[in-house]
């Protein structure tokens, strides 16, 4: 029998509006591997005010609506402070950052003003944004249609607000002082709740020996059974034949950790399970994301296996190593 090690690391209005789409090619800063804690609040203070960026959760089901939203406070010796700016002082521009998508957030521009009171926050929340030409490709015009209808796909969303306005410094002179306060704050967007109601992988006891019956390929710390099942998985990929199966993993304690690989014919829905790992930390849980592909290639170790031109990086955990 071949060896196997199987390794899979847990990384765990705008009135105009306008978009600007990426080459897949460049790189995306501050794109944070899965095991990061999302940063969801920035607060950053410059001169007099205080801006502030909030996302009210790190991750969203898929259509759901964002609850986005920019506050700006003024901390000078005034009772109140006039500030001029656009249509709104706030920015909410965006990056896809698993497609390489720009989110643009655009705005009429006419010179309008607002007063804030000391200690009362000015504050907006996100309406929307969003836009394509017409010499863009399918996919991106499609996913911004459902972005201009706040209706989020899948994907790791990093938001670059800025507050843009300006007051008065002199007023003898009416010399203005500019302010562009930048912050930045991420969410994720997941459809693993249709998805999870989906996936009923057994419970604990589950020994290997079962799981082997059952048709799992099993990894008993690197002794595999059932090869044959991803081998044939791999081909019915390949030829575009539905086909699904279930890795099962043992921790050194005996717990399982599931992976889930269902093809329907144009998509891989892929699932990583590590609910029943009673060492996996209070973020274990089930996770889902879809794919377009298994991809190989060889190494002096052997054949690796990943997953390509996945919604989400979920599909980064799943690295699989055929050893000759």
């Amino acid at each position: 029998m071949k060896k196997i090690s199987l390794i899979l690391s847990f990384m765990f209005l705008s009135i105009g509006l306008f978009g600007c789409q990426r080459n897949n090619d460049e790189k995306v800063d501050n794109a944070p591997s899965i095991t990061e804690n999302l940063e969801t609040k920035a607060e950053v203070t410059e001169g007099e005010f205080v801006y502030r960026l909030v996302t009210e959760k790190a991750e969203y089901g898929e259509d759901e609506p964002m609850k986005i939203y920019a506050e700006l406070e003024y901390i000078g010796d005034k009772e109140e402070i006039e500030i001029s700016h656009a249509a709104s002082p706030f920015h909410f521009p965006m990056v896809e950052t698993t497609r390489n998508y720009e989110i643009g957030y655009g705005m009429d521009q006419p010179s309008l003003s607002t007063v804030i009171l000391k200690g009362e926050p000015l504050r907006t929340e996100y309406r929307g944004s969003g836009g394509y030409g017409s010499q863009d490709k399918k996919e991106y015009i499609e996913f911004m249609k459902r972005i201009m209808n706040q209706e989020f796909p899948e994907g790791h969303y990093v938001v670059n607000g800025i507050a843009d306005f300006g007051v008065i410094a002199n007023e003898g002179t009416e010399q203005k002082k500019e302010y562009k306060i930048k912050g930045q704050v991420e969410f994720r967007v997941s459809n693993s709740n249709q998805q999870n109601s989906e996936i009923n992988n057994p419970k604990k006891p589950y020994d290997s020996e079962e799981a082997i019956e059952n048709g799992d390929v099993v990894n008993r710390h690197g002794e595999i059974s059932n090869l044959d099942k991803f081998e044939n998985f791999i081909k019915n990929v390949e030829s575009g034949t539905k086909d699904e199966i279930r890795i099962t993993m043992y921790t050194i304690e005996g717990d399982p950790i599931f992976y889930n690989l269902n093809y329907d014919g144009n998509k891989i829905q892929y699932t990583y399970d590590d609910s029943q790992d009673g060492y996996a930390g209070s973020g274990k849980g089930i996770k889902s994301t879809s794919c377009s592909n298994i991809e190989s290639r060889n190494t002096e170790n052997g054949v690796e296996y990943h997953l390509s031109e996945c919604s989400s990086e979920v599909g980064n955990t799943f690295y699989f190593q055929v050893s000759e």
